[in-house]
């Protein structure tokens, strides 16, 4: 069996819709050829944390967890300390450690202390091959140092744009600096991976135009997680659902306006139901005739089965020239869990061509919010959504056993074409 170290600083138990990715793809490498030494960190450093995620991958045996470098550094100035004493000082000190260097990102203080022990497991067990998943950035610095010092051959995968300014969500300023390094990550490594054919263009105009160097995986869903029991609601009103982040330019706003519109003989037929975000930020454009349940953040397995539970899951794309590049990490198991999907997005857009050849989803343009509304009345009069049915022979395509299978092929090809270089 072939052997990958496999980075991905996002991994259980932290929640955060990019870990599900390197879950599945290290949970069924084995069964295509390849064992995962997973490289991540040890403090899940601000991010929401699951432990029932370690569950999933129970069967990766080899998981190294290591912490940020200054965690190290005030670990040995505090070793000697009484444990009270060392904790208030640990607090003190870290984030101004961490604060003093952020480039890449946030990350930043995780590099030296992962390549090191990187370079320690490729070296031990005689990898073949190294991987990185980001975002973070920084591991895929970890992943090209680690490649400089050992030889071994390296794979990116972007989860996400970097440094395009229509990708940066805050308003980020992305540096010069930012973009050499990014360009000199993409020309040294031996292959790249991402999600959307879209962003696939964009990297390949970086270097030259080299698609060859560049292999699409979508994000996917789980059929396993899906075969589960669900309960029947008893209120007996339609529910739309949203599960995911609420951000300024990325929410479900569109749809409750629609659902605002209502009028209140049409409004106590239905519910909104989100998770991912707290109350607040539904209540303040809410009528209040309007029945609305936000749960915060739920672990992945509730997330899960609340999908399977609702009437109608809503999805929608950033205010951004990203919408249309991007496929959602939600809309497969959105899929995947047989409820229907209203999708308010760009008509000329990737996530529009996607939905269009998987079927289960009823497509409204964001140019025509007036068809939102009248979809949204329609429903409330009928408590029927006409939505097209699924086509489960393309759907099956983004199952993530398959999905880690063409992982695992592209894998073989790199090492071959790696091999083939040192012995030409």
């Amino acid at each position: 069996m072939n052997k990958v170290l496999f980075i991905a600083y996002l991994y259980p138990p932290i929640a955060n819709s990019g870990t599900q990715r390197s879950v599945k793809f290290s949970k069924y490498l084995g069964r295509f050829g390849w064992k995962p030494y997973v490289l991540t960190g040890t403090n899940p450093m601000g991010n929401n944390v699951d432990k029932k995620l370690l569950d999933e991958v129970s069967m990766v045996k080899d998981i190294f967890r290591v912490p940020m470098t200054s965690e190290i550094t005030i670990s040995n100035w505090t070793k000697y300390l009484p444990d009270s004493l060392a904790g208030f000082i640990t607090d003190k000190l870290v984030w101004r450690l961490r604060e003093k260097n952020k480039f890449p990102d946030i990350y930043r203080d995780w590099i030296e202390a992962a390549t090191e022990k990187g370079i320690q497991i490729v070296t031990k067990n005689k990898l073949d091959l190294i991987y990185a998943s980001g975002v973070p950035w920084s591991s895929f610095v970890v992943a090209k140092k680690i490649s400089s010092k050992t030889g071994v051959p390296f794979i990116i995968d972007y989860r996400d744009l970097w440094t395009e300014d229509y990708a940066q969500f805050g308003n980020k300023i992305v540096s010069n600096k930012e973009l050499n390094l990014e360009l000199e990550l993409l020309n040294s490594a031996n292959h790249v991976i991402t999600v959307t054919n879209s962003i696939g263009k964009v990297l390949s105009e970086k270097i030259n135009n080299n698609s060859e160097k560049i292999t699409v995986i979508t994000n996917g869903f789980d059929d396993d997680e899906f075969t589960i029991e669900t309960e029947t609601k008893e209120n007996g009103k339609f529910s739309f659902g949203y599960i995911g982040v609420w951000k300024e330019n990325y929410n479900p706003e569109q749809l409750i306006m629609s659902i605002n519109k209502l009028s209140d003989a049409q409004a106590i037929q239905v519910e909104f139901i989100g998770a991912g975000f707290d109350i607040e930020k539904v209540s303040k454009i809410t009528k209040k005739n309007t029945t609305i349940e936000c749960l915060g953040y739920i672990p992945h397995s509730k997330a899960v089965k609340l999908m399977k539970e609702l009437d109608c899951l809503f999805v929608t794309t950033p205010d951004s020239d990203y919408s249309q590049l991007c496929l959602p990490g939600k809309i497969f198991e959105y899929l995947g869990s047989g409820t229907p999907v209203l999708a308010y997005i760009d008509a000329d857009s990737e996530l529009w061509k996607f939905l269009e050849k998987t079927g289960g989803a009823l497509l409204v343009d964001k140019k025509e919010p007036e068809k939102l509304d009248h979809i949204i009345r329609k429903i409330a009069e009928t408590r029927i959504i006409d939505c097209p049915a699924i086509n489960k022979n393309e759907l099956w395509k983004y199952e993530r056993k398959n999905l880690t299978k063409n992982l695992a092929i592209t894998f073989n090809k790199v090492l071959e074409s790696s091999n083939v270089k040192v012995n030409a």
